[in-house]
């Protein structure tokens, strides 16, 4: 237990920003060179690519991240879980790759078939993905260092090679490849530390658990891919589906960031429960949880803010006044949604719940999934209503989990303390301060600068000026002094 949860959280803060550095560069330069029928075509084969490969990773993530923190300290026991959940794997993404090779020979029209192969190479590459066990054994320094060197070098191959109109099938190759070898360096380090055990292998035993988190793992499918597969119904382009696509993948590329707050504490949360350290456990889940809060909400609203300018910097002219009204509705949505995490990965899951999270997912999913048909059959459904809709189920379903949390499982955490709150309310004055700059006619760049800038250094302001807990914490940490309050 030597490790920092501060350095963990550090390394994946770091890697977060970098996996959104790297798109808001490559981009703009893809959907611009590109254009809309090539990037179209890429979005659906990897919408496609993305519900595969719930089968090929079978839960297997999350239930290894929990399962390896809880018995880190017996190497044995760690060699014996790894090499069962490898061989599972493996069967598993062997058997979603032929799958997928029948879906794209037999559904998919001739001429997108070539893309669509390419994307096998990822499901193919699913069998070496390691990363949960990294992450379980805190690895966290060698992930994003690994990481961010194998993706600077997969961009710069990118821009050598992607610079023709008609060269989407170099760009989905260059992307599964870059899957391929990451995943392979990962193996290849883990293997190093961590034998393989087979004589330990009972496959048997971890086909209900699994199950069960993939079962969870359908049940997320039930909202936002649902919309892109309802939305993929309305054109054979896929244009509706870039629109809602674009800005998503924005916004969960920012998520991320703010979400490497909790994902570095979920080892350390799941060893103290398996050790009985309950106190442990609720200090941290409070500390890391009003960490997450600092940031999310004043990033969910200045999104929100600068919805235009964002796409117009990031999905290129072409798609921001298509685009920026989609982002405005993500960024709302997310403020409702932002404890989906907490309640999930470091509440129900840590603590054994996965069936109570089927029956409460389950029933928010076949909500949205109501709503969408009903959607379509009026002609209603566009992008801004499809989140509309899945933001309204998410809401049903996160209010059914919090009553679960607080009554049934009786755990102490205040989603609506004022610590928690004020952190939405004093972002919501970036709302008239991006309006009045924006008045100014300043342009996209100057606008989207200023605004964050003055946005940012009121709210850092006020944090300092109100003696802000958290705000102190991660000075104090940084800094290695101890600050005036």
């Amino acid at each position: 237990m030597s490790k920092s949860i501060l350095k963990n959280t550090l390394y994946q803060f770091s890697l977060s920003v970098f996996n959104i550095i790297i798109p808001v560069l490559v981009g703009p330069y893809i959907n611009w060179l590109l254009g809309v029928e090539q990037v179209s075509l890429y979005n659906s084969a990897n919408t496609m690519l993305t519900f595969f490969l719930i089968f090929a990773t079978f839960g297997i993530y999350n239930f290894g991240v929990r399962e390896i923190s809880r018995i880190k300290d017996d190497k044995a026991a760690v060699s014996a879980l790894f090499t069962n959940l490898f061989c599972f794997g493996l069967i598993t993404s062997l058997l979603t790759a032929l799958g997928y090779g029948l879906y794209t020979l037999l559904a998919v029209p001739e001429k997108q078939q070539g893309v669509f192969a390419l994307m096998l190479i990822q499901i193919l590459a699913n069998i070496f993905m390691v990363e949960w066990l990294n992450e379980a054994l805190e690895n966290y320094g060698f992930i994003a260092k690994k990481t961010m060197l194998i993706r600077c070098a997969s961009t710069v191959f990118l821009f050598l090679t992607v610079t023709h109109p008609d060269d989407v099938m170099i760009y989905a190759g260059l992307m599964s490849v870059t899957v391929l070898v990451n995943n392979l360096t990962s193996f290849i380090y883990i293997k190093r530390q961590i034998p393989f055990a087979f004589s330990a292998v009972r496959l048997s035993r971890y086909i209900k658990p699994l199950l069960l988190m993939l079962i969870i793992a359908n049940i997320n499918y039930l909202y936002t891919q649902v919309d892109r597969l309802f939305l993929k119904q309305l054109d054979l382009e896929g244009i509706a589906l870039t629109q809602y696509t674009l800005p998503s993948n924005l916004i969960n590329m920012v998520l991320v960031v703010v979400q490497s707050l909790l994902v570095a504490s979920v080892p350390r949360l799941s060893y103290y429960l398996a050790q009985g350290n309950e106190e442990g456990y609720s200090e941290l889940l409070a500390k890391s949880s009003r960490s997450y809060f600092l940031l999310v909400y004043p990033v969910c609203i200045g999104l929100f803010c600068l919805s235009y300018e964002a796409m117009y910097l990031y999905g290129s002219v072409k798609w921001a006044d298509a685009t920026a009204p989609v982002l405005r509705m993500f960024a709302l949505r997310c403020i409702v949604t932002s404890v989906y995490t907490i309640f999930t990965n470091q509440i129900l899951y840590l603590k054994g719940q996965e069936k109570a999270m089927v029956k409460i997912l389950g029933f928010g999913g076949l909500v949205n999934v109501i709503a969408d048909t009903l959607l379509l059959i009026s002609g209603r459904l566009t992008p801004v209503s499809a989140i509309v809709s899945t933001g309204l189920a998410e809401l049903l379903m996160l209010s059914v989990m919090y009553g679960f949390i607080r009554r049934r499982m009786k755990v102490d955490f205040r989603l609506f303390s004022l610590k928690n709150m004020k952190y939405l309310l004093a972002s919501l004055l970036f709302i008239p301060a991006a309006w009045g700059i924006r008045k100014l006619g300043l342009g996209i760049l100057p606008t989207a600068i200023l605004t964050a800038g003055i946005c940012g250094g009121y709210y850092f302001g006020l944090l300092l000026l109100t003696k802000d807990e958290m705000l102190f914490f991660f000075l104090q940490k940084i800094f290695g002094k101890q600050l005036k309050r």
